[in-house]
């Protein structure tokens, strides 16, 4: 069984649906049928997805345009802050913050 369909089962069984596999008085039948359901539906949906991914992002590899970072992008330094801002919980500029830190220092 190839890794990335052993883990999806992990998920589809225990994570999933784990109120139907642990449910006491649910049919033997009805919980087969539901798992089988999930895993056609990994089969058919979630593998060729993930596989697809993958080779999107295997044939991106080494057609980048940007040696030096995000910050090199157009509009890169506003999402910088952006994403600073909004994944430490502040309003402060880029430069506020590394001012900050070097007093900290």
């Amino acid at each position: 069984m190839h890794f990335l369909q052993w883990e999806m089962e992990i998920i589809c069984t225990r994570h999933l649906c784990p109120e139907l596999v642990n449910y006491r008085n649910c049919l033997k039948k009805e919980k087969s049928d539901y798992i089988q359901q999930n895993a056609r539906q990994m089969e058919e949906q979630v593998y060729p997805a993930y596989e697809d991914l993958i080779q999107a992002v295997e044939e991106l590899k080494g057609k980048g345009t940007n040696e030096k970072g995000l910050c090199y992008f157009p509009e890169g330094r506003k999402y910088y802050e952006w994403y600073i801002q909004q994944s430490v919980g502040v309003t402060d500029t880029i430069q506020e913050l590394e001012q900050l830190t070097r007093r900290q220092i």
